[in-house]
């Protein structure tokens, strides 16, 4: 549901979804990168970065 969302411009539904996506999987690291991509889209480029930066932080690996 959040892709739709997110291919549609809905970014605070698509958000809502992978924040939902998370809390269900704390694993799926997917989500996370997507809600970086919907903060930057709706101008957040800080709590883009901040994202990222704590994926990578926990994470090293995969990005």
């Amino acid at each position: 549901m959040a892709e739709l969302y997110f291919t549609y411009n809905r970014y605070d539904e698509a958000l809502f979804e992978y924040n939902k996506a998370i809390k269900l999987d704390p694993a799926n690291l997917e989500a996370r990168i997507k809600i970086a991509k919907v903060y930057a889209k709706k101008g957040f480029v800080n709590k883009s970065l901040d994202e990222l930066m704590r994926l990578k932080n926990e994470s090293p690996n995969y990005l």
